[in-house]
This record gives structure tokens, sequence and C-alpha cells, in this order.
């Protein structure tokens, strides 16, 4: 990795509150890989031979059974993927997959266990962001128990990042989307026209919420995380 990558790899959320010599260390041992469009990194069943870290770019992590298949979660820039498995050296629950380019650093999983066992302030990160993927994990839950399909693409929404003019670009093709929220494209299709009336203008992957009061009030917006 250039000394740039290396920089990178120390403003990952998983390293930014640990000691700079304990990113610089993992950031050492790793190297850079660069994965194309709809290329895999890992597939289901894999052991973890690496923990691979995103520098730039977006990664989705998506679920196979029954001959059927569809995403669980995505991951952009400075996010960690599937730390369990690397911790616990057990397979991959799920399949990985770049949406775009992406460049990822890509740590050994012995050599990350190795600091995470005698680094305490590792550990400790570690702890936080499982915390914080359990807790995603529970709102995606309660959306799919308790939301109907439009409330749950309106929850969704409410959630991504408006700091460009206030428009949505989403960050993975409908289609995606829809395994994304538990349902067909055609389903997301009704779904986005249903919330019309609740101030959401739609074109392709360009989003823009014109009644943010309003969507909030269909689908009952629980704010928490």
């Amino acid at each position: 990795m250039s000394p740039e990558d290396q920089q990178r790899v120390e403003t990952i959320v998983l390293l930014k509150d640990v000691p700079t010599r304990i990113g610089r260390s993992l950031a050492e041992a790793g190297t850079l890989q660069v994965f194309a469009p709809n290329a895999t990194l890992f597939r289901v069943g894999e052991r973890p031979a690496l923990l691979y870290l995103i520098l730039a770019g977006r990664i989705a992590l998506i679920g196979e059974g029954a001959g059927d298949a569809a995403v669980i979660e995505a991951f952009g820039e400075g996010e960690a993927l599937l730390t369990p498995a690397v911790v616990l050296d057990r397979p991959y629950l799920l399949t990985a997959r770049a949406l775009i380019e992406t460049r990822v650093a890509a740590i050994p999983a012995e050599v990350f266990r190795a600091v995470l066992d005698r680094e305490p302030a590792l550990a400790r990160v570690v702890i936080d962001q499982l915390a914080r993927h359990w807790r995603v994990l529970i709102r995606q839950i309660k959306d799919l128990k308790l939301r109907a399909g439009a409330q749950r693409l309106a929850s969704y929404l409410l959630t991504q990042d408006r700091s460009h003019g206030g428009r949505i670009y989403l960050p993975m093709e409908r289609r995606l989307l829809a395994g994304r929220l538990g349902m067909s494209p055609e389903h997301l299709s009704r779904a986005f026209a249903q919330l019309r009336p609740h101030g959401v203008a739609s074109q392709g992957r360009s989003v823009t919420i014109i009644d943010d009061a309003a969507l909030r009030r269909f689908c009952d917006f629980d704010a928490l995380m």
C-alpha cells in the first residue's frame, strides 16, 4: 500500500479511535486490492483469510438460499466487512460483491486476531462496532415485521445522506434495493408510487424528499439507532 492508503486505513471507523501505532501496524501488514463492479470479494461458506477495510467504493453483502439471493446490507468507505467472522475464524454467512469500483485494504486475519488479543483498545472498538451493527439489524427486523413495503422504503430513505442539495442518490440499483427491503422489484416500484403523495419524488436512483414531516408521519419513523 502507498503511504496515502496506509493513512486512510488509520481513519477507518474501526481504527480511528485507537492509538495510531495500532492502525499503522495493521496497515503495514495489509495489501491494497481493487475490485471492479460486480466482482466478488468472498462467498458464503468460505473461511476468512483477510479482514477487508473499505477505502473507497461500496460493497453489498448478499444472502443466498433456496435458489434466490437478496442484499442484506451495503457498506461504503470507512467500514470494515464482517468483522465477527474474522474474530471467530468462522465461515462467512454472506457473500460480498462490489457495487462499484472499490478499493480495500486487506489485512491478514491472523495478524488482526493477534493484535486484537494484545491490544485492549482495539478490542473495545471492535465491541463498539459490533454493538452498532446489532442495532442496525434490529432496525431491519422491526421494519420487516412491523411496516408495510412503502413504509419500509420511507424509513430507509429517511436514513440516507441528503447533504448534496437535499437529494438522495440510492447506493445500489433498484433491484438490489428491493432485496434489501424484503420485496420484489415490482413491489418496490409500487412503493415509490405510494410515496408520491407523502412528499417523495424519484427518477432512477435519484430521490428527493419534498416533505420530510409528511414522510415521517407516514412511516411512523423511529430515529433511534
